[in-house]
């Protein structure tokens, strides 16, 4: 089998990261987090589904200084400077990636994309001419940048893991309408809005792929400029003196001088618990979990600490009661629930059962479980189902792990109950879950959205721990029972959560911990059964709301 070599387009990844709809994410001294803890997981869960051979990070350098900006000086000009907070954790990104041993690559006057086209040059394979040619691993970059699709070919792919989409050479032509070696010329009539790179006034990527379709090249169109509309001819023609200029602004270096060692990107040399203190020191207990030299944030020395991603875990016990025990496994294994019924509803007889005791609920908490943050570009792996304490469902549609329902299936006998307007839904965030199941052809009828349990936690305790912010349920103050007679549930909730003080009845409140997720160690299901969990502490203070009044 042929050697990998993934090659990360990093600051493009960086500024998914940064801008990916993930509740903010502060350290232990009040630094900005979310773009390292969001870019980190992305790599390990790179790192374990993946399993590359080999490794590196490509970053851009001073734009100032880009030999672009010498061809034509607005070159990404117009851009609004990053956001403050972005630069400090692209430098942790980076500390982090450098601590572990994943090579970095930089060169002043280039941009990545061209240190990832020299590579991709470089390991052609023999009968290309490489001077790497007799190590050519298969090369896969990391990376949706539309720049870097004249780089496909056979051997070489772009994947873009927010989607957990590939495209190949083969598929381009489906995705965009024109082949990777016509990728410079449509670049060239269509022009780059974001790097303000002039294009032809008019020509968008659809009328740009039916010409390339049609004459085949740049050059075949301006051949057969007489038969393209008037005005299209016209502004194809007086774009003629700048199009070198977009050539070459577009067109990739694939000479950069690098001195790159293939031996060194070796995932196999990586040293990830190097990186153990600077994710310590910023508070990413949920990425130390995750880290491969195993174990808990200490690098195995707190096998029983209580993770917030990995395992999900609402507090069961006493306060000084021991923690719950360590996930454990190869990716892929399942721990059961220490407490609590969950329930994986996997085939049709499972599932018709669910659906009978589901059609019996006025009201029951969902949340979906995606392949990416971004509720437009991702696909549905599942749905999580619960309506009353200590029980919840988890519905899956895709999956690495086992048996699945077909979408199919939960489409035509799910949608009903998820459309019916006197069913009341509850969960965190519905916006999401409406646009995803849409997308997947299930529609979301829902009265108005309800308060995101999730979110009002992370208010209480902005380190994200559901124990911490679950304990600080004791601290309602009783003087607000009063009031929350008179509320809707929602608001009622707010300053249920909200208000710190003295102690509320500790038996409603430990009624609202007694519960356990499932946990599921995989990119793709690391919050399998958060809706679940989220459904079930929601519904449970609810329910506790309603006996206080």
């Amino acid at each position: 089998m042929a050697r990998s070599l993934f090659i990360i387009d990093g600051h493009a990844q960086i500024y998914r990261a940064y801008f990916a709809p993930f509740a903010p994410l502060t350290s232990p001294t009040g630094q900005p987090t979310r773009a390292v803890h969001v870019f980190c997981t992305m790599l390990l869960n790179l790192l374990r589904n993946r399993r590359p051979d080999y490794l590196v990070v490509a970053l851009d350098a001073d734009e100032s200084l880009l030999l672009r900006r010498q061809i034509y000086p607005e070159y990404k000009a117009h851009r609004e400077p990053p956001p403050e907070d972005l630069g400090p954790q692209e430098e942790h990104i980076i500390a982090i990636l450098a601590a572990a041993g994943v090579p970095l690559l930089r060169r002043t006057g280039y941009e990545a994309d061209d240190l990832i086209a020299t590579l991709v040059h470089r390991f052609r394979p023999p009968a290309g001419g490489g001077i790497y040619a007799d190590e050519a691993p298969e090369i896969t970059i990391v990376s949706r940048d539309k720049d870097l699709d004249q780089l496909l070919r056979p051997g070489v792919c772009l994947y873009d893991p927010l989607k957990d989409e590939t495209v190949t050479a083969e598929g381009l032509p489906a995705l965009k309408g024109w082949r990777p070696e016509q990728a410079i010329d449509a670049q060239i009539l269509v022009g780059d809005s974001v790097d303000n790179v002039p294009g032809v006034p008019g020509i968008g990527p659809k009328t740009a792929a039916r010409l390339l379709q049609q004459y085949g090249s740049l050059e075949g169109i301006l051949a057969h400029a007489a038969e393209l509309k008037p005005k299209q001819r016209e502004n194809l023609l007086a774009f003629m003196p700048d199009m070198e200029r977009t050539r070459r602004l577009v067109t990739l270096h694939t000479d950069v001088p690098l001195d790159f060692d293939l031996a060194q990107a070796q995932c196999a040399r990586q040293r990830w618990d190097r990186a153990r203190p600077i994710l310590r020191e910023l508070g990413l207990r949920r990425v130390l979990e995750q880290l491969p030299d195993g174990g808990g944030p200490d690098g195995g020395a707190d096998q029983a600490a209580a993770g917030e991603s990995t395992r999900l875990v609402a507090a069961t016990s006493a306060p000084g009661d021991a923690a719950a025990g360590p996930a454990g496994g190869a990716a892929g294994s399942l721990r059961a629930p220490d407490g609590g019924d969950y329930r994986l509803v996997n085939t049709p007889e499972q599932f018709e059962a669910l659906l009978a005791d589901l059609a019996r609920q006025p009201e029951f908490a969902l949340d979906t479980e995606t392949t990416s943050l971004s509720p437009v570009d991702c696909d549905l792996v599942g749905i999580s189902l619960a309506w009353e304490v200590g029980r919840g469902y988890f519905i899956p549609v895709r999956s690495v792990y086992g048996p699945v329902l077909p979408l199919d299936l939960v489409r035509r006998r799910l949608g009903p109950l998820l459309r019916d307007p006197a069913r009341r839904k509850i969960g965190q965030n519905l916006k999401y879950d409406l646009i995803v199941l849409g997308g997947a052809g299930i529609d979301l009828v829902t009265t108005k959205e309800r308060l995101a349990a999730m979110q009002v936690l992370d208010a209480i305790d902005r380190k994200g721990s559901f124990a911490a912010a679950a304990h600080a349920l004791h601290r309602v103050p009783s003087a607000l029972t009063h009031a929350i007679r008179r509320l809707e549930d929602d608001l009622a909730l707010t300053l249920f959560l909200r208000v710190a003080g003295a102690p509320l009845d500790n038996n409603l409140c430990e009624q609202s911990l007694k519960m356990v997720v499932l946990h599921r160690k995989n990119s793709l299901f690391y919050k399998t059964t958060l809706g679940a969990f989220v459904g079930d502490l929601f519904m449970t203070l609810i329910y506790t709301c309603r006996q206080m009044g």
